[in-house]
């Protein structure tokens, strides 16, 4: 339901009878109820149409979380090829007795931080993407925000931050850094979530990509430079 967690309200099917009570008087009564049961159900799928792309699940299948909600992605070829899906989770740090808040959210890249010194090589940025919890607002408070891949693309876009900002000079610099990356990316069973177990590494399967493009900065600055793409042809890049 759009309004949050709602109890059933179970409907008595029969009222406390007399002893003149006739049978016919219990089947109007078990009529009465099935009417209002499906126009309950009505109500709430039209509920859920008008609820703007986001759909609540009806149980708690995440026991001591909160009720899961999902952003559906528009289907498109970008979608169907680039599109995946993050396991979302929200930790509140000041109150200890607040559920973590559970969300499906869509992506199409991901974004990896390689300012770190011990982050030498892409597989560490990406580690340290699923291990380290961002700090959020949350609340009127702080809150730990964390992901696990839940539905996996079919070309992985990964996002290499070298566009930081300086408070010192109130701009941004580049960061030219070199990060290591080979040909294939194996991506461990403990940062995807298995939604048919409900929890991560479920089926211990792991997540295997191979290189097929990149993109390069050129140039010293923000402000100015070239994009440079090289592109896999059998095997070689282009």
């Amino acid at each position: 339901s759009p309004n949050g967690n709602i109890n059933k309200q179970r409907l008595n099917k029969n009222p406390r009878r007399g002893k003149g009570k006739s049978k016919g008087n219990k089947q109007n009564n078990d009529d009465t109820n099935n009417d209002v049961d499906e126009e309950k159900k009505e109500n709430d799928d039209n509920n859920n149409d008008d609820n703007g792309g986001w759909i609540l699940k009806s149980k708690n299948i995440h026991r001591k979380t909160t009720i899961a909600h999902k952003l559906k992605m528009n289907d498109s070829l970008m979608s169907m090829l680039f599109g995946g899906e993050f396991y979302q989770v929200i930790r509140s740090k000041g109150n200890k007795r607040s559920k973590p808040s559970v969300s499906y959210t869509p992506f199409f890249s991901i974004s990896l931080d390689i300012n770190e010194y011990k982050t030498k090589r892409v597989s560490d940025a990406l580690q340290n993407f699923f291990s380290k919890p961002e700090e959020i607002d949350y609340r009127k408070g702080k809150a730990n925000k964390s992901y696990l891949i839940s539905e996996s693309p079919y070309y992985l876009i990964l996002h290499l931050k070298r566009f930081i900002y300086c408070p010192e000079i109130g701009s941004y610099q580049k960061l030219n850094k070199f990060i290591q990356y080979d040909t294939k990316l194996t991506i461990a069973p403990h940062l995807l979530f298995d939604k048919t177990v409900m929890k991560a590494a479920g089926n211990l399967k792991k997540l295997k990509y191979e290189l097929r493009s990149v993109i390069v900065h050129d140039g010293d600055f923000t402000t100015h430079g070239h994009y440079i793409s090289y592109c896999r042809r059998e095997d070689f890049y282009l």
